[in-house]
């Protein structure tokens, strides 16, 4: 009974990582048909899909690697019956099943290997960099004063000297805004906005306010990228 539990056990950790390898595999390949046909200049949105692509590909390497694990684990448990029973017959079939899958896997992995060379020829400047995102907060514009201008304009120059990075303006009426409703990131992060111009760095979901008061020019905050 119990390595009939077992073998239940393992058996569902392959199906949840092929689903899941499946799952990164068409979100890799939506990504790579966009970004291989990019020419000019690169948007935030372009930048971060760089950078999703990546993860996706170690993503689904670590997958690929862990379902590896499981299936010698599963070739362990039949290895250790030695009659050819009806349970032995249908652990071999689920084997040879799992096995044929996981080589048409691992077949559409090399493709993704080179597809991912591709994008890191064609992108090398934005491959294997911790992207930052930098989030001016700013009046509206019938509202806006010189503080606001100022910044903007050092924000959209900075996006033309680092466009590695990613640089969002936000003009509200707001005192707490929620970056994902400014397509900024995925999770719901509260900014809270004490007075504008405001400045906010995002790195590795942390949020962190830059002061405007030490950082007044396009070369001190520059600097910060860096």
């Amino acid at each position: 009974m119990k390595n009939n539990f077992e073998n239940n056990e393992i058996t569902n950790s392959l199906i949840k990582k092929i689903n899941s390898i499946v799952q990164y595999l068409e979100q890799f390949d939506n990504i790579f048909k966009i970004l291989i046909n990019l020419d000019g200049n690169l948007t935030p949105d372009d930048i971060k899909q760089i950078a999703e692509i990546t993860e996706l590909f170690i993503k689904i390497r670590s997958e690929h690697g862990s379902l590896l694990i499981i299936i010698n684990k599963f070739k362990e448990s039949i290895s250790e019956d030695s009659n050819m029973s009806d349970e032995l017959i249908n652990k071999q079939y689920t084997l040879s099943t799992f096995n044929s899958i996981i080589e048409n896997i691992s077949s559409i992995i090399q493709n993704i290997d080179f597809e991912y060379k591709k994008i890191a020829l064609k992108f090398p400047k934005f491959i294997n960099k911790k992207i930052l995102t930098l989030i001016l907060v700013i009046n509206e514009d019938e509202h806006a004063d010189e503080d606001d201008n100022k910044f903007k304009k050092i924000i959209t120059d900075l996006n033309k000297s680092n466009p590695e990075n990613v640089y969002k303006i936000v003009e509200t009426s707001e005192n707490k805004i929620n970056i994902k409703d400014f397509d900024i990131s995925k999770e719901n992060l509260s900014l809270n906005v004490k007075k504008k111009p405001i400045l906010f760095m995002l790195n590795d979901g942390i949020i962190t306010e830059i002061s405007l008061k030490e950082n007044d020019s396009f070369e001190k905050l520059k600097q910060l990228l860096h």
